[in-house]
């Protein structure tokens, strides 16, 4: 019995510290014991499901985190769009292919010589000859013309003869050019950069030879026939030759011929 007494005597004040550290721990959270966490609060938010994952800005892991987690990732499509976007732009060769045609210009003359005016001598550099022929009209009559050998202020280099055909009055219907080579070796290829630049500067032929024997521009903008050939048939031999031609010109009605007159006295 006194061994119980003192055990109670013990175990009373051991007792009456624990309730006093229990109340003072209540004391000190106003809001009181917290409830434990519901497991749907313990789960990190469905809206926001890389958030878990997610390393510090900066930390060297991101980019591996990003990749595992889909974040910048390409997005889908998007480089095939980019390349699409790529074709249609095109490259500035095939820009360059898409730029309307150059607009031609029309046949005037050539070597400093106009078609369709009255030949003067103050045209060209010198007449080295001139002599009378026969030519035929559109209308397939025979008129009288003059044919001038001369030296044009405006030579080409790729010639070596010249001559102006005129009208009994004197216009110009036809400026002829030659080249004979001494040597009689082929001059094909002169006469392919010849036709190359009378493409660039009067367009496309209307006419060509199968081999590129001969080639004819004409000059659309007029309603009658005013054009160009080139003749290279015998280009093997170093023979080649161009004529510009007007056949408004060429078919000029002649002047009336002259009426008698009344006169007045004996």
């Amino acid at each position: 019995m006194r061994v119980d007494k003192i055990a109670l005597i013990v175990a009373l004040p051991i007792a009456m510290s624990l309730t006093a550290v229990a109340g003072l721990s209540v004391a000190e959270d106003p809001a009181g014991p917290k409830a434990p966490l519901q497991p749907s609060e313990e789960a990190a938010s469905p809206q926001d499901p890389g958030q878990a994952l997610s390393p510090p800005a900066g930390d060297p892991a991101s980019a591996e985190a990003a990749e595992a987690t889909g974040e910048g990732a390409p997005v889908p499509g998007a480089e095939q769009a980019a390349e699409g976007k790529a074709e249609a732009a095109g490259s500035p060769e095939e820009a360059q292919q898409q730029e309307p045609e150059k607009e031609p210009e029309p046949v005037t003359g050539a070597f400093g010589i106009p078609l369709g005016e009255r030949f003067a001598p103050c045209m060209v550099s010198e007449v080295l000859g001139e002599e009378e022929r026969t030519y035929r009209a559109a209308d397939k009559s025979e008129r009288k013309g003059t044919r001038y050998r001369v030296e044009p202020k405006v030579p080409n280099a790729l010639f070596a003869s010249y001559a102006v055909e005129t009208t009994a009055e004197g216009i110009v219907y036809s400026i002829r050019a030659e080249f004979e080579a001494e040597d009689k070796a082929s001059r094909c290829d002169v006469t392919k950069r010849l036709a190359a630049s009378l493409v660039d500067k009067y367009g496309k032929p209307r006419g060509k030879g199968s081999f590129g024997e001969w080639y004819a521009f004409r000059d659309m903008s007029v309603d009658h026939y005013r054009g160009i050939r080139l003749y290279a048939n015998r280009c093997r031999r170093g023979i080649y030759s161009i004529q510009y031609n007007d056949d408004a010109a060429r078919t000029a009605a002649p002047p009336p011929a002259p009426q008698p007159t009344e006169t007045s006295g004996l």
